[in-house]
């Protein structure tokens, strides 16, 4: 069976996303990548959240004070993310996130939002949705 290079992942937080990077990499070689790596780099680098903080769902669940206003970590992600694609289109996160990679590897991108699992699909690869048959899935 052919495996595809790129599988998207999407789904809320804690529906499992970290746990089926994980099982991918084992048999199978595929290396977690972080499509929300852009969002979390600004906020380390300008807001002052630390890898924790932008990383773990305790750490996203922490509030921080932006300009006098305390604003969850989880909500300054989304900020970042929401204006990047409202300057750059639904699909700049997924866009940045293969323009490095080696072209002879596999990955997994465990931050999908909404319907950007197509970027991965349009470049030959897969996208799945993770979590509870009681969530919507991404992209519908």
């Amino acid at each position: 069976m052919s495996m595809p290079r790129l599988i998207g992942i999407c789904g809320n937080p804690g529906a499992g996303k970290s746990e089926v990077q994980r099982i991918l990499r084992a048999p199978h070689g595929y290396e977690a990548a972080d499509d929300g790596w852009p969002l979390r780099d600004f906020a380390i680098r300008h807001f002052g959240l630390t890898m924790e903080d932008v990383s773990t769902q305790f750490g996203k669940a922490r509030w921080t004070s932006v300009t006098g206003a305390r604003i969850q970590n989880r909500d300054i992600l989304g900020r970042i993310g929401n204006a990047l694609e409202s300057a750059f289109g639904d699909h700049i996160l997924p866009w940045l996130a293969v323009q490095s990679l080696d072209p002879d590897a596999r990955y997994s991108f465990g931050s999908v939002r909404r319907d950007q699992g197509k970027v991965y699909k349009s470049l030959g690869g897969a996208w799945s949705t993770c979590g509870s048959t009681m969530t919507r899935a991404c992209g519908s």
